[in-house]
Order: structure tokens, then C-alpha cells, then sequence
């Protein structure tokens, strides 16, 4: 992809550490809540046997699959000896973290569930702390940024931590430029 992105012309890319679905394409420290299929069971072609499941934390990442490669790391370091600038995108949503269930679209989202600080303070800041870290993870592992992509929003009552990120990334990654989307006036 360098080689081709340099012949091409290009100056710099973007690749993306973590979209909606909330898998990171980097490896995480950060964990969550999650649930998979318990080793052993069994799916029926008839649709009589249940699929067992069972809670885990994990850190739903490259890592856990069988690839195993820091894939940003890696392209970040191809693009870099060709003389190219890296920019990384990340959503800012989640939808299958159990603690970001204030998005209707969550798998985890229940209509009608108060979900938020005053209701379920340790989850709502489980949310939070996991994107602080995360943020923290692409903008101190990488190297120069040119541009951090961040994509969608937070409700009204996260942003003043949204706030805090966004001024922890700029402190880390100076020189980068930040897209605006779900950043408003923080971003460029």
C-alpha cells in the first residue's frame, strides 16, 4: 500500500484505529465487557441447540484474532520510509461497548433505560476512561500525527470529558490537525 500510495502521488494517509463497531486495529490495554460463544458449544443446523454464551472481559482487538499484528503500527512505519505523513481516524461511538449504551444504536441499548452519569455512574465512566486511554494509546504510539479523524459524538452530558480528551490528544499530538466531527469548536 505505500509503495502504491507513493507512486501515486499521495502525501499522506489515513487509516482507521477503531470505527463504530468498536474493534481496535491496534493493541488495546483497554478491556471491556463482552460476550462470545462458550468454547465447546454447539450451533445446530436444525435450530434446536442453543448457543451457549458467556460473559468475558477482553480487549477487542487485533490481537484476538489470528492475524496478530499491530496493523496501524506497521502501516504507519511502511508509509513513514516512503516519506509519507500518518493520520489516523477514530470513532468517537461505540455500539458494542455495554457501558455506551446511551446510543440506540448499541446492541446493548434498552429504550425506555435511564442510562447515564447519575444512573449508572461506574459504567459511564468505564466509557469514558476506555476512550481517554484509547485516544492516549494512538496519539503516544504511533509517532508524528499529521491529522487525528475522529467521527460522531457524545451526548451532553460527556461532554466537558470529551473536552478533556480532545486537549489531551492536542497536548500529545501538537502539530495535528483534528477533524471537528463530534469535537465542535475543539476541532480544526
Amino acid at each position: 500500500w505505500a509503495a502504491d500510495a507513493e507512486r501515486w502521488g499521495f502525501k499522506y494517509f489515513i487509516f482507521l484505529t477503531k470505527h463504530h463497531d468498536g474493534f481496535c486495529m491496534y493493541p488495546t490495554k483497554t478491556r471491556m465487557l463482552a460476550y462470545r460463544r462458550k468454547p465447546g458449544s454447539r450451533t445446530s443446523y436444525n435450530g434446536r441447540m442453543p448457543i451457549i454464551t458467556e460473559q468475558i472481559e477482553m480487549h477487542y482487538d487485533i490481537m484476538d484474532t489470528q492475524f496478530k499484528h499491530d496493523l496501524v503500527g506497521e502501516l504507519a512505519t511502511a508509509f513513514r520510509k516512503r516519506n509519507l505523513a500518518v493520520g489516523l481516524y477514530y470513532s468517537n461511538v461505540d455500539w458494542a461497548d455495554p457501558n455506551f449504551r446511551w446510543d440506540p444504536l448499541n446492541v446493548h441499548y434498552q429504550k425506555g433505560d435511564p442510562y447515564g452519569p447519575e444512573t449508572h455512574p461506574t459504567e459511564w465512566k468505564a466509557f469514558i476512561e476506555r476512550q481517554r486511554e484509547q485516544i492516549r494509546e494512538i496519539c503516544s504510539n504511533y509517532g508524528q500525527v499529521v491529522e487525528i479523524s475522529f467521527d460522531g459524538s457524545w451526548p451532553k452530558p460527556a461532554w466537558d470529558d470529551m473536552i478533556s480528551i480532545i486537549k489531551m490528544a492536542r497536548q500529545l499530538q501538537p502539530g495535528a490537525l483534528f477533524r471537528n466531527r463530534g469535537t465542535g469548536a475543539y476541532g480544526d
